[in-house]
């Protein structure tokens, strides 16, 4: 079974009494800082799977394997060194740091065989200060110039620094940072240049800018290539630096004393917390979509939350907002649910087939003698009620059923009237901005999401008179359900041939994606079905 699978005793059983306690689940220094603010804020806060500071209580060896539950009631089982163990927890938080990929050989170079960092600081200076054909990464650098080592030129010449920066793929502001840290830093030693290659050059970030220009007038040299970046030699000597000057326009060579390789960020994939969160595997491995409909550090699960990697966030700044805002999202206490009625499950005809848990994107659902619903965490969107097979789901507010909302829509109308699903989130604020545009015989019905317009609704609407049907949902990546209105477009697909069969031209039924700001698409799109009618 499953790991994400809950199992509930009976309806309202929540796993016992609500909790305060805050799980933070990290794996370096980052899950460490989470876990001291919220800890210095009064919270109750366990660490797990990194050391602590202070007095935060931490399980540095135990990893989370199973999530359960919902909002205050989350019951986390771990495995460690001493086996498994059970915990209870109100809130969640995934702050685990970033894995790191040298991006060397992407470019032609080869790391270096040892790992300063790992070696007493002597050795390290030996081995930077005395090899010519030292290659190593951004981070592990970084690291050694904050340890204090200091580059030692060779009598009357100059100790040449390179910095490769979004070279291979793309870069990020926060890898640009990066290199600025380091740039900044040896502003500060006799005969040392640094030297910056990049071709996807990334200064969107607070202050960065500004920073870059005055690196350059303090002498770091700046190479940015369109096309063909520098080749990499090694000789006998070390690596050299070939390249045409894109200014200058000038072939030219660079020996380097250290080539400083920057990397890949990924996150550090939590396997638990994506299998509590039924639609993440529409964005792993991050814990949250890179989607304005979750701002700040929600996840489309109430109760837990992404900081800093796990989202995408790699910019200490950046991340440090996320602590702000998480410490904001605990102390005002919110599930982050829907304030409409949640749906709810006549257990008659409940029939346990797990479909409403499997396409709930929210994981707002578990199981006893039938489905429940955790109202703190449902959204309302009604995806769990257009697929349940036995029709066992339903708004708790009869006004709310779609059902009835169609047939109030299509009710008077004439024999060229469009029924037209608009989702609340994105197509009804637009309708509202183009409606007296709009033939009068166009009949809105205002859906929490295109996810809920089932091919039932769409074949109600057409035997209760509409000439065509218009679903209008959100572009991809901006739905607030992840995958509703991918799920109306295959449903509107999979009616072709029952359309067809039935005499009704499968033209005459559409979607069409919209945001807030793309009035001229809906319009044309409600337009064109009534052109058919």
């Amino acid at each position: 079974m499953n790991s994400h699978l809950t199992f509930i005793t009976g309806e309202g059983a929540w796993f016992g009494e609500r909790s305060d306690r805050v799980l933070i689940i990290g794996n370096d220094q980052l899950g460490a800082k989470v876990a001291e603010k919220l800890f210095l804020t009064g919270f109750d806060v366990t660490l797990a799977g990194a050391a602590a500071n202070g007095a935060v209580r931490a399980l540095p060896m135990a990893q989370p394997i199973s999530i359960k539950g919902f909002v205050d009631r989350f019951e986390v089982e771990f495995t460690s060194d001493k086996g498994r163990f059970t915990e209870r927890f109100g809130r969640i938080v995934n702050a685990c740091g970033a894995q790191l990929k040298s991006k060397a050989s992407e470019v032609g170079l080869v790391d270096s065989t040892k790992s300063p960092e790992s070696l007493p600081m002597e050795e390290q200076r030996t081995e930077l200060g005395g090899q010519l054909d030292q290659v190593i990464t951004l981070s592990r650098f970084e690291e050694l110039l904050k340890n204090g080592y200091a580059p030692h030129p060779d009598f009357g010449k100059w100790f040449h620094v390179s910095f490769l920066c979004g070279l291979s793929g793309e870069s990020d502001p926060s890898t640009f940072s990066q290199v600025l840290n380091c740039v900044e830093k040896l502003a500060s030693f006799d005969r040392v240049q640094p030297y910056v290659f990049t071709k996807n050059l990334k200064v969107a970030a607070s202050g960065l800018e500004r920073r870059y220009r005055t690196s350059r007038q303090s002498g770091a040299l700046f190479f940015k290539f369109d096309d063909e970046g520098p080749e990499f030699q090694l000789t006998e000597a070390g690596w050299t630096i070939l390249f045409t000057d894109p200014l200058l326009n000038l072939d030219m060579e660079l020996k380097s004393n250290l080539i400083i390789v920057d990397e890949h960020k990924t996150p550090y994939y939590q396997p638990a917390v994506s299998a509590a969160i039924q639609s993440s595997p529409a964005y792993q491995p991050f814990s949250s979509p890179d989607s304005m409909r979750f701002p700040g550090v929600l996840t489309p699960k109430a109760g837990i939350y992404a900081v800093g990697s796990s989202r995408g966030v790699y910019d200490e700044d950046l991340i440090n907002t996320d602590i702000d805002s998480l410490i904001t999202a605990l102390q005002m206490g919110g599930a982050g649910g829907t304030q409409q009625p949640s749906a709810f499950v006549d257990e008659f005809k409940c029939a346990i087939c797990l479909t409403c848990l499997r396409m709930c994107p929210h994981g707002a659902i578990g199981f006893g003698t039938k489905a429940i619903i955790d109202p703190q965490s449902c959204q309302s969107c009604g995806i769990c009620i257009a697929e349940c097979p036995m029709k066992a789901i339903q708004f708790e507010s009869p006004a709310l059923t779609l059902g009835g909302q169609i047939e109030a829509a299509l009710a008077g109308r004439g024999a060229k009237t469009v029924a037209a699903f608009l989702c609340a989130k994105s197509a009804a604020e637009v309708y509202s901005q183009i409606a007296a545009d709009l033939p009068d015989y166009v009949a809105p019905v205002i859906v929490n999401c295109a996810g809920s317009v089932g091919p039932e609704e769409i074949l109600k609407a057409l035997t209760c008179g509409a000439a065509a049907v218009l679903v209008a949902g959100c572009y991809k990546g901006n739905c607030a359900s992840i995958y509703g209105t991918t799920l109306a477009e295959e449903r509107i697909k999979s009616l072709n041939s029952t359309l067809t069969d039935a005499g009704i031209d499968p033209e005459k039924v559409q979607l069409v994606r919209v945001a807030a700001n793309t009035n001229d698409r809906l319009k044309q799109a409600i337009l064109e079905l009534c052109g058919q009618c």
